[in-house]
């Protein structure tokens, strides 16, 4: 993942400006959508 938006169909967090080190924990917690992280 990078910190700037992909434009990839493919990627659920198109738009989502993070640091490096935010899109590393993302990537090492295999997160995949935002109802992984943020909804119980």
């Amino acid at each position: 993942m990078s910190g700037s938006s992909s434009k990839s169909p493919d990627n659920p967090f198109d738009g989502l400006l993070l640091p490096m080190n935010a899109w590393k924990a993302v990537e090492d917690a295999h997160i995949t959508n935002l109802k992984q992280c943020c909804c119980p």
